[in-house]
Formats: C-alpha cells, sequence, structure tokens
C-alpha cells in the first residue's frame, strides 16, 4: 500500500507544470454605457440611496461608497437603465445637503441626465394637470472595487423601475422616452385594492385579484379651476395611450374613471387662492363585480385581464 501512495503522489507531481513569467492583470472593464441595463435588483430602491432615509444628516453606511451593481447588455428582463455617467463622481456616499443641495454636485446631475432619459412629460392644456402613476427611481451605481483601484472615479446613473408598491421591478421593453410616448412597461403598473378614496390609495401587486388599476395623478385648488368634462377627456386619451387600446371600453370590460377626492385645507397658509386643494385620479376598472387578474398597462391587443 505505500508503495502505491508514493508511486500515485509522484505521479501527480510530474503532471504540475512550472510555466516562468510574471503574472499580468487582465483588462479592467470600463464605465457603463448610456443605454447599459441594471441586471440585478438594487434592493431596496430610494431616490438615490439604498436602504437609506434620503433626509438623514448621514449617508447610509457612513463613508461608504456609492454600490456597485451588475451593468452590462440589456437582457430580456433588466431592472433599470443607465441614462447617464457622470465621468468625475464622489468616492463615498455623501448628505442629503451634499448630494442634492448643489445642482453641481454629481448627483444632481444624475437626476437631470434621468429627467432627460425618460423625456419630457406630456401635458395637459387644461387642469389638472395629469402625471403617470408608473414611475422609475434614480439609482446611484459606482465603481467596483477592482475598478477604483484601477482609477475609475464615475458615478452611473440609473432608472430603475419599481412596481405600484414601490419595490424594484425587473421589467421587459424600455424606460427610455416613457413620459413622451406613455408606453411604459406593464411590470410598472399601480394596481390598487380599490378606488380611490379620502382613505387614501392602497397599493397592491398586480397578481393579486383588484378591483383598480391607476393610471394618472392630478392636483387642483381655487386657483385651478377644473371642468369635469376636460378632466374626463384628458383621463380618456392617456388611457388610451398608456393601455394601447383604441377604446378601453370597447372591449367591454373594462370603463375609465376619473375621481376627484377633496383634500383638507392647508392650515399652515392663508392663502385663499389655493382652497379647496383637490387629488384627482385618472384611473381603470372592470364593470360590474369582476376584478382585474393583472395589469391593463401596455395591454395593446391583449385579452383584458378580467375575472
Amino acid at each position: 500500500m505505500l508503495v502505491v501512495a508514493v508511486i500515485a503522489a509522484l505521479a501527480g507531481n510530474a503532471r504540475t507544470k512550472h510555466l516562468a513569467g510574471d503574472a499580468e492583470r487582465g483588462p479592467v472593464p470600463g464605465p457603463p454605457h448610456v443605454g447599459d441595463c441594471l441586471l440585478e435588483s438594487p434592493g431596496s430602491v430610494r431616490w438615490g440611496t439604498f436602504d437609506g432615509d434620503q433626509s438623514s444628516a448621514d449617508p447610509p453606511g457612513g463613508m461608504a461608497a456609492y454600490p456597485s451593481l451588475r451593468l452590462g447588455d440589456c437582457a430580456t428582463r433588466r431592472f433599470g437603465e443607465v441614462a447617464g455617467v457622470v465621468a468625475d463622481g464622489s468616492d463615498r456616499r455623501r448628505t442629503y445637503q451634499e448630494a442634492w443641495g448643489d445642482p453641481t454636485s454629481p448627483e444632481s446631475t444624475c437626476s437631470a441626465l434621468i429627467d432627460a432619459y425618460l423625456g419630457t412629460p406630456q401635458v395637459s392644456a387644461a387642469p389638472p394637470t395629469w402625471s403617470p402613476a408608473p414611475y422609475t427611481a434614480l439609482v446611484l451605481v459606482g465603481p467596483s472595487d477592482l475598478q477604483r483601484a484601477d482609477g475609475q472615479h464615475w458615478l452611473g446613473c440609473v432608472a430603475a423601475g419599481v412596481d405600484g408598491t414601490g419595490n424594484p421591478a425587473a421589467y421587459t421593453g424600455t424606460v427610455r422616452g416613457i413620459l413622451r410616448s406613455l408606453r411604459f412597461p406593464s411590470q410598472l403598473a399601480e394596481c390598487l385594492e380599490r378606488q380611490p378614496s379620502t382613505a387614501g390609495v392602497t397599493a397592491v401587486g398586480c397578481d393579486r385579484p383588484h378591483k383598480a388599476e391607476l393610471l394618472a395623478i392630478g392636483y387642483s385648488d381655487a386657483k385651478r379651476a377644473v371642468d369635469t368634462d376636460d378632466a374626463d377627456l384628458g383621463c380618456a386619451d392617456l388611457a388610451r395611450s398608456m393601455t394601447g387600446l383604441a377604446d378601453p371600453a370597447a372591449v367591454g370590460w373594462l370603463r375609465v374613471r376619473t375621481l376627484a377626492v377633496q383634500l383638507p385645507p392647508d392650515p399652515n397658509t392663508a392663502d385663499s387662492s389655493t382652497a379647496n386643494p383637490t387629488q384627482w385620479y385618472c384611473t381603470i376598472e372592470p364593470v360590474g363585480d369582476h376584478v382585474l387578474t393583472g395589469p391593463v398597462l401596455g395591454l395593446g391587443d391583449g385579452p383584458p385581464p378580467v375575472r
């Protein structure tokens, strides 16, 4: 047995090759490009931060750098898109005042790049000025440790998908220009347990049965009087663009609905022109006692998700 073991050890050593020369580091990838995709979840999404309160005095993680996340060529599904890259980014996460109080800071520059990537929103001529409910969050991404060692200090500005419950959403398609085209990825839909009321808005996952989907939000007060017919027309136009249905009501299962919810007056102002504040909601719902079983956003020619 001892002889066999010695022979086996010698045979193993005989197969070992020693190469001459010095080890060299391979090429280090450079910064991302506009249009590259975020290929992993950013975790808890907040505007420009990770797991941190944007209003706090100290940056989350103390002096930690902005996290490095996997960016690259777009796959079928992605968590966000690179809207821009700031060449000289910060090597640490900064306080809210440092980051957002300075309009020339890398973080503020990222915010402007995100706005440009998403496109200038379409604005209705008559109040309420509708704002689409689906949205993205600004996520800041920094170099990896290897890239930092290579002298890279860029800051990636990512428009990350967010679902109606405020969680990161993997989606298909693109968010480039969505505020112009109003063609949103369906995974960003904001589904509601019930229609909005003075009690507020209750968002639920779109895979659960639900009674409504929120398409847009508007606001009015005494100095912005609203003609309800104009509000209904604006909501209907949005519904056609955002669902891809030429006439959402024509399918027989759905109807577009405009709701006005009176808000309590602001006790901190005596300005009478801001009296009668009203929150407006543009929604789509199933008729009768039916419920929605999926998003209507971006439905197009698909069957209505109604049960």
